[in-house]
Order: C-alpha cells, then structure tokens, then sequence
C-alpha cells in the first residue's frame, strides 16, 4: 500500500468519527469538509483544495479545518508545512 493509499484510507476512517470534531463549525464548512473528503478519497486532491478552502475561509481556526489543512499538504508531499 502507498503513502497515498494509507492516507486516503485515515482519510475514510476519519470522515466516519469525524462528526464529533465538526461541532462549532457553519453547516456550509461541514459540507465541504466533507466534499474535501470524498474528493480525497478518489484521489482527486487538487479539487479537494478547492473544496477545503471554502471551509476554511469560513473557519480557518477551528480545530477540524487546522487537521484537513494538514492532511491535504501530507497528500501533497508538503511535509514540513503539514506537521
């Protein structure tokens, strides 16, 4: 399994228990947050970005949008800037 692969496969896992870390957040920032996932999840990041960005213009200091921030530059090979 690639890099890849295993983070699509957190990526799954956290979308499942991810309700309980949305609490706080716009029903709009919800939505594309999980947009940002399902998108992830076909592999299709760049269109994930655009999708996260949405969420995070609306809450760009809630903890939830913070670790999909990370995530998407973890699926980008940004490394440094993900930890």
């Amino acid at each position: 399994m690639s890099s890849r692969q295993a983070v699509a496969a957190n990526v799954r896992k956290a979308t499942q228990i991810g309700l309980e870390r949305m609490k706080g957040l716009p029903p709009a920032a919800v939505a594309s947050l999980r947009e940002t996932a399902r998108l992830i999840d076909e592999g299709k990041v760049s269109a994930a970005e655009v999708t996260f960005l949405m969420a995070a213009t609306q809450a760009p200091d809630h903890p939830e949008t913070l670790r999909w921030s990370g995530v998407l530059q973890l699926m980008q090979g940004w490394f440094k800037r993900a930890a």
